[in-house]
């Protein structure tokens, strides 16, 4: 993460890119984070539906090829990462960042870690990529 940002010369997210990370599909806690200028961490009272929330906003927004019919998300080598490589600075991948934090947070010590490390290392796939 910290690489694509610098690579951006930590840039905000730009105009074009503010529809990537589609608002209304994203987890209500980030837009409570956002409304309380990132001071806070907001309250997960249901991880479960947390994750499902995230996954549904993170296919959204991941490019089109990533999700073709499938319920994994496709890994491929050389395909179009146009759709998130602008998406830069306090809006933009931080947001999904700071979801994967709040998530393992919330997250008995057996309970679900297998689902968020898959998230992870689906995070961590795309940022290399980037």
């Amino acid at each position: 993460w910290w690489e694509v940002e610098r690579a951006s010369e930590f840039a905000a997210v730009s105009c074009a890119f503010k529809k990537a990370l589609v608002a209304k599909k994203r987890p209500k806690a980030v837009g409570w984070w956002i409304q309380r200028a990132r001071a806070r961490t907001p309250e997960i009272k249901d991880v479960d539906a947390f994750a499902v929330e995230w996954g549904g906003w993170w296919r959204a927004i991941n490019p089109a090829w990533r999700s073709a019919g499938s319920q994994a998300m496709i890994r491929a080598e050389g395909e179009s990462w146009e759709l998130l490589s602008g998406v830069t600075g306090i809006n933009g991948l931080l947001s999904v960042l700071m979801c994967l934090k709040w998530w393992r947070e919330t997250l008995d010590d057996g309970k679900g870690v297998e689902v968020w490390a898959a998230a992870v290392e689906d995070v961590t796939w795309v940022l290399k990529q980037l």
